[in-house]
């Protein structure tokens, strides 16, 4: 077999290693290591771990955090209410 042929199927098994399943947007909103890197923040994952993380809820679908997230889940008046004057 010449070199050439040999460099042909290493080439082609490499195509075939690159092609995978289509990835799904998170928002990791705890520190967790994923496949795409550690959270929290946006992650595009395949879509078997992107479903453990949600049922866990470790995460949300989407690249947007939750309503409440980046504020600790407090309305801003509430806020206001419990400073001390």
């Amino acid at each position: 077999m010449g070199s050439s042929m040999r460099k042909g199927r290493r080439e082609a098994s490499h195509a075939e290693a690159r092609i995978s399943e289509p990835l799904v947007s998170v928002y990791l909103t705890v520190a967790v290591r994923t496949s795409a890197g550690p959270g929290p923040g946006h992650r595009r994952l395949p879509p078997g771990e992107a479903a453990a993380l949600v049922g866990n809820r470790r995460a949300v679908y989407g690249d947007q955090p939750p309503r409440g997230f980046e504020d600790g889940g407090i309305d801003a008046r509430d806020a206001a209410r419990m400073m001390p004057r």
